[in-house]
């Protein structure tokens, strides 16, 4: 059996791919917005709005972005532990240095 698919269907075909995101955009996306909530759930708003600001602008520019803020000084991103109810928290700490990488890895996947 040969389909076949007329130009119209083509066009149509392109048309919804070159509307969807590459999957590593919404990799990097999501690993951004679950570093940056966790940062937030655990006192530090400050630095979620840095996270959130790096997705402000060209989209294209976003993974330097993210890589800049690790390597030009980091922003203090992991520079202070975490806390809960003023007792240093390990878990936390050690899931927001996991979320860190994982942002970090997503956004070093999209500049290849």
């Amino acid at each position: 059996m040969v389909c076949r698919v007329t130009n119209v269907q083509k066009q149509e075909i392109s048309g919804i791919l070159t509307r969807m995101p590459p999957m590593d955009e919404a990799v990097l996306e999501q690993a951004m917005d679950d570093f940056a909530a966790h940062l937030r759930r655990y006192g530090e708003p400050n630095l979620a709005s840095v996270v959130e600001g790096a997705k402000a602008g060209d989209p294209v520019r976003v993974p330097q972005r993210v890589v800049d803020l690790f390597t030009h000084g980091m922003g203090g991103l992991l520079d202070v532990p975490l806390y809960t109810e003023g007792t240093f928290d390990r878990e936390a700490t050690a899931k927001r240095d996991e979320l860190a990488e994982r942002m970090f890895q997503a956004a070093k996947d999209r500049l290849r």
